[in-house]
């Protein structure tokens, strides 16, 4: 006898409605408005890019470049800004920060319910869909991705990504247009690591099934998912293009650094137990020693027991293929512990190796869903088999945490959280054996009401045992501190007046918190304006937290920040530092007295060997108000400039537009202290003249005598290209949409 009790019952319709309801009650503040994220990358790096983003649109400007940061930086061509993503009209149109929350929130609902079709799709089974969607985003792995807004928005469409790219190989036509249409908003969201999971996990579940649902040869399927692709790289080409074009002129171009923050050897019994060898910072919070991009990896001991219960019995093909990406990603997130990531270098592209932990919490829901289905699919009498194998992964799973308690307990000094690791492994087995409970209630019961109440028990100790797994995994604050103009600077100093300059000491000491009050260490963060939170305040700095800078800033800022602690005067005057971080305090502001304006003239060029003008920069007889550095190769090019008086004025700035007048009585060099692109164009009282590199990272152009209007606008070619691409293609798609013939639905299960 064949019984799937709570599958009628709980209907798409009402899976959605319980999801939003989870996610309620688990955030009912932010839901509200009256608090919001903000702890880590939430509050200091993706909340200020996303204010950037919508004051700039609501200006009327369309956000190419960021002028606050880094001297001046590319904005959209950064991806992860999410400035083409659709889904960002959430946020561009309702008022922040509770539209970023609520943007965050509407992604999760978004991969749960996709989680719940694709799972309901492989197993046709409601409940198991419905306990693989729960699972999926209640678990350590993806909650931490609320820091980063761009991973929650990939997370929510890596099912529907999945779900439509097996229909687009199995049926063609219009499902791959479909499919590429899907693909592209998770392209869009700007997360590439989770992007290339998705299709890893893509292509091994479509390709990796032979002659499944009814393919004519093994090729069509390969075929139609490189169609796929191909739409899909096409419709993504307006936010592609400007990214290549940065990354080849990033710090990241060749050589950048090393990979960090792999998952420990002994990591993955933390997918069992979260404070396992773990340790507690300032802020109360937990983390894996060497790793802490990822606040928690849990997943639950009832998820891993049903997942582990799947492999009983027969199999479809399905498990073995899940199972292989989950060890292929937890291979990977060791980093160099791995063989396989030494043996491929071409991996350490992931600088977080830790990343690849995503795959896992993608597939094991899966699983889970799997193996519910079978004990779900039960008579009344469990065949032995069955029964002694789930007594077998429950003693296992019983087993581990004794013995993971006895390890932490016998390393107590090293730690020091000897009874919160012991209590929450006793909390976890708590919950462990009430799921095992409520299981056989809804596998045994003769009463169907019983059944059902045994099922609904099982998805809410998997809830629960997220909710209480650790301490505050995502705290919240009032809202009222991500507001703008709590920087001090904010009124004191506007952009085209000068930048602020956070010394190396302070930067350590913002860098290292150990303020133990959250809310006290995020307000101090906000007065230095530390990290992105200058974009908040309207404040130009000299460094920031942009993923990518132009190779030859980066190199000046890191110069900057030696750990010498002493800065040369000239430099900063060169960078118009009106600001620095005061030396007993890093949350005050100490004003540069006599510190030139962003803009200058007059100046004596000097011609220097390019490979000798950094370290010429930063001599302390460097005075960037009487001289400029020029490469050689600019002697021919510049007419004759000589020294002398020029007075600038009325300087305006925008996202992607600069204004200013000069006066002088000589022709006269221009020195504008903002990185050197390309992409810049300037015009000179209407005429397009040439902007030269000066002072290794900068800008500058030569004026005329007598009174001049200058204006510069930064010009993306590879968008504008990549605009006409993706326009080209979606035209394509469309069409393909239209006239392609429909095709019978495939059949669910299996």
């Amino acid at each position: 006898m064949n019984r799937e009790p709570s599958c009628d019952r709980l209907s798409p319709v009402r899976f959605a409605a319980l999801l939003a309801v989870l996610l309620a009650v688990m955030f009912p503040g932010v839901l509200l408005g009256s608090r919001s994220f903000f702890h880590r990358d939430f509050g200091v790096l993706a909340y200020p890019t996303v204010f950037y983003h919508r004051a700039a649109v609501w200006r009327g400007e369309w956000p190419l470049w960021n002028p606050l940061s880094h001297c001046g930086v590319p904005f959209l061509a950064q991806w992860g800004t999410m400035v083409l993503y659709p889904g960002a009209l959430i946020y561009l149109l309702l008022p922040l920060p509770w539209s970023l929350d609520l943007f965050c929130l509407a992604h999760l609902w978004l991969a749960g319910f996709g989680m719940y079709w694709l799972a309901r799709h492989w197993t046709a089974h409601g409940t198991g869909a419905a306990l693989a969607g729960i699972a999926f985003v209640f678990n350590g792995v993806t909650q931490s991705c609320l820091l980063w807004p761009n991973y929650i928005a990939a997370l929510g469409w890596m099912p529907w990504v999945v779900l439509a790219g097996e229909q687009a190989a199995r049926r063609g036509g219009r499902a791959i247009a479909v499919a590429a249409i899907v693909s592209a908003m998770q392209l869009l969201t700007g997360a590439p690591e989770l992007i290339a999971m998705t299709w890893l996990a893509l292509a091994v579940m479509t390709l990796g099934r032979r002659g499944d649902g009814g393919w004519r040869n093994h090729l069509r399927g390969p075929a139609r998912l490189g169609g796929v692709a191909a739409l899909t790289l096409g419709l993504g080409a307006a936010q592609l293009l400007p990214f290549l074009d940065l990354l080849a002129r990033s710090q990241r171009s060749s050589g950048f650094g090393v990979a960090k923050w792999a998952l420990p050897p002994w990591g993955a019994v933390n997918f069992l137990l979260p404070l396992f060898h773990c340790y507690r910072n300032p802020q109360g919070l937990f983390f894996q020693p060497g790793q802490e991009f990822f606040s928690s990896v849990y997943l639950g001991g009832p998820l891993l027991a049903l997942a582990a219960l799947g492999f009983i019995g027969p199999r479809p093909r399905r498990i073995a293929l899940l199972a292989l990406l989950a060890f292929t990603g937890l291979v990977l997130s060791l980093g160099d512990v791995s063989p396989l990531h030494r043996a491929l270098p071409f991996l350490q592209w992931t600088r977080y190796p830790v990343k690849w932990v995503l795959l896992i919490a993608f597939v094991v829901p899966l699983l889970g869903a799997f193996g519910l289905k079978k004990l779900a699919s039960a008579s009344l009498s469990v065949p032995a088999r069955t029964a002694r194998a789930a007594g077998w992964v429950l003693g296992s799973l019983l087993g581990l945490m004794v013995l993971a308690a006895w390890f932490d307990a016998r390393h107590a000094p090293a730690f020091g959280e000897m009874h919160a690791a012991t209590l929450n492994v006793m909390v976890r087995a708590l919950f462990l054996l009430a799921a095992a409970g409520a299981l056989g209630l809804g596998i045994l019961s003769s009463l169907a009401g019983m059944r059902r109440l045994g099922f609904a028990a099982v998805l809410a100790c998997i809830w629960l045992d997220y909710a209480v797994h650790t301490p505050h995994q995502n705290p919240t604050l009032p809202a009222q501190w991500l507001q703008p103009g709590l920087g001090l600077t904010a009124s004191a100093l506007r952009p085209e007046a000068g930048r602020v300059f956070i010394t190396p000491a302070a930067e350590a000491a913002l860098l290292h918190s150990t303020v133990a009050d959250l809310e006290a260490d995020y307000v101090g963060k906000r007065l230095a304006e530390w990290s992105n939170l200058n974009l908040l305040d309207g404040v130009a700095k000299v460094n920031g937290a942009a993923t990518l800078r132009l190779a030859e800033e980066d190199a000046l800022e890191r110069r900057l920040y030696l750990a010498n602690p002493v800065v040369a005067t000239g430099v900063l005057d060169l960078l118009g530092v009106a600001f620095q971080s005061a030396p007993d305090n890093a949350t005050a502001w100490v004003p540069r007295t006599n510190a030139p304006p962003l803009v200058t003239a007059g100046q004596s060029p000097q011609f220097v060997p390019a490979e000798a003008m950094l370290d010429q920069l930063l001599q302390p007889a460097f005075d960037p108000r009487w001289q400029v550095l020029l490469s050689e190769s600019a002697r021919t090019r510049l007419p004759d400039t000589r020294p002398g008086p020029a007075v600038v004025s009325n300087v305006t700035t925008g996202a992607n537009r600069m204004e200013f007048q000069v006066e002088t009585d000589r022709p006269a060099l221009v020195v504008i202290a903002q990185t050197f692109h390309p992409n810049w164009q300037a015009r000179v009282n209407g005429t397009a003249v040439r902007i030269e590199r000066t002072d290794y990272a900068l800008q500058a152009i030569v004026v005329p005598a007598g009174r001049n209007t200058i204006t510069l606008v930064y010009r993306d070619r590879a968008f504008l290209s990549g605009l006409a691409l993706s326009a080209a293609t979606l035209l394509l798609a469309a069409a393909l949409v239209w006239r392609a013939p429909k095709r019978a639905a495939p059949k669910v299960g299996g």
